[in-house]
Formats: C-alpha cells, structure tokens, sequence
C-alpha cells in the first residue's frame, strides 16, 4: 500500500522568503558564474558582443538581498 505524499513534500516551501528579479551589471553576473563552474558559457554576459545585432540583459533572481540565480536574456 502506498500513501499519498505529504503537503510538505510537495509544496515549495517559502519559509527562506520570496523570490524577486531585477537587473544586474556585468560585474556581478560574473562573480555570480564564477561561483557556479557549472553554468554555461552562454550565460556569460559578455556574449552578447559576439553578434553586433544582439542585446542582451542580465537578471539577477535574489532572495531578500541574496543572489540565488542569475541569467542572460538576449533580444
């Protein structure tokens, strides 16, 4: 017999605090990437001047004043 999962389990947990995404400059993109080795080198925000027609812009995903995730959006 199986039981259902718990509501815990399943369910994010939002104890450490809401998520926000704003911008972020170059500087701290890259210090957020260096600590993260795993990440892909098209997150770079540099990429973007490998093509002169693309933009792009770095979002930081932050946890009060914490940098949890960072990501390059290009147009």
């Amino acid at each position: 017999m199986t039981s259902e999962p718990d509501a815990a389990q399943t369910t994010p947990s939002t104890a450490a605090g809401p998520l926000s995404v704003r911008t972020i400059d170059e500087a701290q993109h890259t210090a957020f990437l260096a600590r993260h080795p795993e990440a892909s080198f098209l997150q770079n925000p540099r990429w973007p001047k490998v093509k002169t027609d693309w933009r792009g812009q770095s979002l930081g995903v932050f946890r009060g004043t914490e940098l949890v995730g960072a990501a390059l959006v290009l147009a």
